[in-house]
């Protein structure tokens, strides 16, 4: 069996961690610096502004309280408001402390929990082009081509973003098509990739991707998908966690989605 990289991690991890962020855990060393070097699907960062957070020493990061670690990776407002919006995303998934939300039961409780108070997710959330922004970088990713922990991170963080409903709701419908279309063919390539690569569960790794796309039908207030919420409580679920376990339910949400886009045309 290969090794299994960070994405599936993630998937175990989601049902296995407890509730709270597990300060232990992120002391003991797992929180490190996010290397995008080897990652060419995301090389844009070099040609970006990025505030120059200290890194953390082995000492710090041992000992020090996960507050102060925090209160570390805040950036100053006049910085802040100057970034761009795709600077704000690099900044976001380069910063150790991104992974926090992997320590939760879901990663969508962590993100709300913990990433959320990194003031660079705020920001980015209220960018009227946030997902316009993250939809240019989505389109140059291939699932099949991602290597290594970081590059994994990097796009499930980007999904993670991309799928929350303050993006969504800021999206053209243009967009928003796009969008649809997609997310439709990452699930079909992750779906075939889970047949021979151990770093890809199906449906499990698409979760945050159907995620995204229920938010979509909820901004539109699609009654086919209105009548699975109240139906189907493993859909519910997956809407307030952005984790699916069963096919089946996969493809309802994908049969939804496919006939909400044929509407929109």
């Amino acid at each position: 069996m290969k090794k299994l990289l960070f994405l599936f991690f993630i998937i175990f991890l989601f049902s296995t961690c407890k509730g709270k962020l597990d300060e232990n855990t992120y002391n003991n060393g797992m929180l490190k610096i996010i290397s995008l070097d080897n990652c060419p699907q995301f090389s844009e960062i070099t040609n970006l502004e990025l505030y120059p957070f200290v890194p953390f020493t082995d000492k710090e990061m041992r000992e020090l309280p996960y507050k102060v670690k925090l209160e570390r990776r805040q950036i100053p407002e006049d910085f802040l408001k100057k970034m761009t919006t795709k600077a704000l995303f690099y900044q976001f998934v380069s910063c150790e402390l991104s992974r926090t939300m992997y320590a939760f039961n879901t990663a969508q409780a962590g993100f709300e929990a913990v990433v959320i108070q990194l003031n660079m997710i705020p920001e980015l959330l209220k960018r009227p082009d946030a997902g316009h922004v993250l939809l240019e970088i989505m389109q140059k990713i291939n699932p099949s081509e991602i290597v290594g922990l970081d590059c994994y991170h990097c796009y499930y963080a980007m999904n993670m973003v991309a799928a929350q409903a303050k993006i969504i709701n800021n999206m053209t419908d243009e967009d928003i098509s796009n969008y649809i279309s997609l997310q439709i063919g990452q699930i079909k390539t992750i779906k075939e990739l889970s047949a021979e690569n151990d770093n890809w569960k199906y449906p499990e790794s698409v979760g945050v991707i159907l995620f995204g796309l229920g938010n979509v039908m909820l901004r539109y207030d699609f009654e086919p998908f209105m009548q699975l919420l109240k139906t189907n409580q493993n859909i519910n679920g997956l809407m307030a966690s952005a984790m699916i376990k069963n096919e089946p339910d996969a493809l309802l949400i994908i049969n939804c989605i496919n006939e909400f886009k044929n509407k929109m045309k």
